[in-house]
């Protein structure tokens, strides 16, 4: 823009002594003609230094107007033809997209390795049909790989559960922990010397991370280890001879491979718990792939170790031999929903309950057993795929895939619920045994099973003693005997003695009578003496004593009959004042409560309905 100011002022008194009007050209170039503008200047003899030099003067108000029918009237237009009459236009028909087939918006597309998915990235393509056939996933390959592969071992077992074992081996082409294998091979031959303890720490504890002070303190500890001397060290150092025992089945035999582990778990199992979950695992994943049976030193804890196993039948199956009292007891840690030594009659009792519970627990399923009933139905048979070795470092050549076909007993749902119920059916019987007469309230058990837990206890259970009304009635018959006639036989010569001395008797009986009836009655009225006050007071007394406790006697009733709050209402006593004045008196004679509180109401509680009513009568 081009600014040009005709009349230019030379200086600033020149600018003050201006027209009202001062005319100001704007020349706008817009590359093809020059625009002008005109503007006034709202300044009249002003200077620039004024107070009101920038006043522009007042704003200029819009004037709307309106416009003419002559400025927006449309004119005529000229018709020349109908259009209505024309054929319409004729229009190419276009084709319609292809039809889109449903599925997944990717494709799988390998760019490097054909097995490994490491190679692989997934790049976005059309959902429109392809005439390329779609690639083959990672799983589906690796699937089809398992299908083809040759099995590695295949055997048979007898034992109670586990019937067969398949080894097959691991589906992998990318190699990983080979080179630890080779390590251990030559570690293995070195000799360890005593030396003072390091410390040593690794997630995933390799012989590459160790320096050579930990070296020598790992091949010390190892040496130990094979000469039955467990010495502390870090569970690094204990996880890395477990790998290297797992890695080197061609150098270590598996069944001392099989024995260290076992010790190694029950020496250092104290110090380091976490090698619970880690050995329950890996061992039995040892014993199965080299078909080794589990070493007998881990007998004593079985059952905490099956508590923590995944594959719990492996030692469970160690029971078949009959070693029923430790599958009872192991039962009862994992399988059960009532914990005895929670109860508040253990303390106290702890001997009995610790010997004489698992006994009985035992007792019932060593007969069903024998019967093949109950949780030995084994009524199916169940197939399990197990990896081999998860969270160690073993190599692929080492790590196997094993496929087991079991029985199971701890796997259905009824299991739970039968060993929940033999417990408190036991430990009810053991309170009895002791003189308890608290109950726990058993819902379903087999007849079969409370008979043999109540041969177990019956020799324990000293004989209850007899109600009182049972010994009255003991004792009227033991009176009516005396009374009894003899039975000898017949004897004619006795009958006609007994029926002479009958005659003998009635003559003289006779003759006195008629001596008697010729005498003057001379008897005279004898005075009733009154009663002594002594007397009237003791009456009184036995009659206050045979209504004692006759409220709660009545209000126990009511309870029986599930009327206690009625009766309470009625008679104008407090429920909960009635039902703890009954529970005091049963505290003192039993030791324990017989009403409870249920559903708003105060109930008898059934195992002391025998006692109760004996109290009654």
């Amino acid at each position: 823009m081009v600014y040009n100011e005709k009349n230019d002022m030379e200086n600033t008194e020149n600018f003050a002594e201006q027209d009202e009007k001062k005319t100001v050209m704007y020349t706008v170039d817009t590359g093809s003609s020059e625009h002008r503008y005109t503007s006034v200047s709202p300044t009249k003899n002003k200077r620039y230094d004024d107070d009101d030099f920038w006043n522009l003067g007042e704003v200029r108000r819009k004037v709307y107007h309106k416009p003419t029918f002559a400025d927006t009237a449309v004119e005529n237009t000229i018709v020349t033809h109908d259009i209505s009459t024309e054929a319409p236009v004729k229009r190419e028909k276009i084709p319609s997209p292809p039809e889109k087939v449903p599925g997944e918006p990717f494709r799988y597309q390998r760019t490097a390795d054909n097995t490994s998915p490491h190679g692989s990235r997934q790049i976005p393509t059309s959902r429109y049909s392809s005439s390329r056939p779609a690639a083959v996933t990672v799983q589906n390959r690796q699937n089809e790989a398992l299908r083809n592969m040759k099995t590695v071992k295949e055997y048979d077992c007898s034992g109670l559960l586990i019937r067969h074992v398949e080894i097959k081996p691991w589906a992998a082409s990318i190699p990983f922990y080979g080179r630890f294998a080779a390590e251990a091979a030559l570690f293995h031959e070195k000799e360890g010397a005593p030396c003072e303890a390091v410390e040593f720490f690794a997630y995933v504890p390799q012989y590459s991370k160790m320096n050579d002070k930990q070296q020598q303190f790992y091949l010390y500890v190892r040496d130990s280890i094979r000469q039955g001397t467990y010495i502390r060290a870090d569970l690094s150092y204990i996880l890395l001879y477990i790998y290297e025992i797992i890695n080197l089945p061609n150098l270590i035999p598996p069944e001392k491979g099989a024995s260290l582990l076992a010790d190694i778990w029950l020496h250092y199992r104290e110090w380091y718990p976490r090698i619970d979950v880690f050995l329950s695992e890996w061992l039995s994943n040892y014993c199965l792939i080299h078909q080794v049976p589990l070493p007998s030193a881990l007998t004593p804890i079985l059952p905490q170790i099956v508590k923590k196993a995944q594959f719990k039948e492996f030692y469970l199956d160690v029971f078949s031999d009959g070693d029923m009292p430790s599958l009872a007891e192991a039962l009862m840690e994992f399988s059960s929903d009532y914990d005895y030594r929670r109860s508040r009659y253990y303390k106290g009792h702890e001997k009995d309950y610790e010997e004489k519970l698992p006994a009985a627990v035992s007792e019932a399923l060593t007969a069903a057993y024998r019967e093949k009933r109950g949780i030995f139905a084994f009524e199916k048979k169940y197939r399990l795929t197990i990896d081999a070795y998860c969270g160690a470092v073993v190599p692929a050549e080492i790590k196997r895939r094993i496929d087991v076909e079991f029985y199971s007993f701890t796997r259905p749902i009824e299991t739970r619920k039968i060993v929940t119920e033999l417990v408190k059916y036991a430990e009810n019987k053991l309170r009895l045994a002791l003189k308890i007469k608290a109950k726990l309230a058993v819902n379903d058990i087999s007849s079969a099973d409370c008979n043999v837990i109540d041969r177990f206890f019956a020799p324990m259970i000293p004989e209850k003693a007899p109600s009182k009304a049972a010994s009255a009635a003991a004792a009227e018959a033991e009176y009516l005997k005396l009374y009894e006639a003899d039975s000898s036989g017949f004897d004619f010569t006795a009958a006609e003695q007994i029926e002479q001395s009958s005659w003998d008797n009635t003559n003289m009986l006779t003759a006195a009578e008629e001596d008697r009836a010729a005498e003057k009655d001379t008897q005279s009225e004898i005075p009733v003496p009154p009663a002594s006050l002594s007397d009237s007071h003791s009456t009184v007394e036995k009659e206050d004593t045979s209504s004692e406790n006759t409220a709660e006697k009545e209000g126990l009733l009511a309870a029986m009959d599930g009327t206690f709050r009625k009766y309470c209402r009625d008679n104008g006593f407090f429920d909960s004042d009635m039902a703890s004045k009954i529970n005091e008196i049963f505290l003192d004679i039993l030791g324990d409560i017989v009403l409870e509180e249920s559903d708003g109401e105060y109930k008898l509680i059934e195992d002391y309905r025998e006692d109760v009513l004996e109290w009654l009568n």
